[in-house]
């Protein structure tokens, strides 16, 4: 279609909606045709391919998580390209920050001097081998009352 033709619906639009910044949304011309001619390049190929990136870190530094990569297909149309589309985000698992975290501490077995009190700990993964030697669980108390 020509100029005349996108212009007079930009009118149209404009007159319908009340609001002339509807019309900042239909392209030029001269944007419908470059898109054209970037999207044509591939297309009259079969050299159409992925842009692949780098998969991100893990989103856990301790236990399960995901991590996320982009893929582009270089015409700007994932249509384009060959078909399945790259996976975008997979499971990882990380120990690299894994430590042990104080949970409960029982009440001292003591009512009056020293005792113990048992203190449990867990490992943010869910798995206690992720945070290695599990600290002592007994620790000295001193009841008073």
């Amino acid at each position: 279609y020509d100029n005349e033709s996108v212009n007079e619906s930009e009118n149209d639009s404009a007159n319908v909606s009340g609001n002339s910044s509807m019309a900042a949304n239909v392209p030029s011309t001269e944007e419908q045709s470059v898109g054209a001619q970037s999207r044509s390049a591939c297309q009259d190929s079969a050299d159409c391919s992925w842009i692949i990136g780098d998969w991100s870190s893990c989103s856990s530094s301790c236990g399960s998580g995901t991590q996320t990569r982009s893929v582009l297909c270089q015409s700007g149309f994932i249509e384009d390209c060959p078909k399945p589309m790259p996976e975008t985000e997979a499971a990882c698992s990380s120990t690299e920050s894994c430590s042990w975290v104080p949970s409960t501490l029982s009440e001292c077995t003591a009512t009056c001097g020293a005792g113990t009190q048992t203190q449990s700990w867990s490992c943010p993964s869910g798995n206690a081998a992720d945070c290695g030697s599990e600290p002592t669980a007994e620790v000295a108390c001193y009841a008073t009352s």
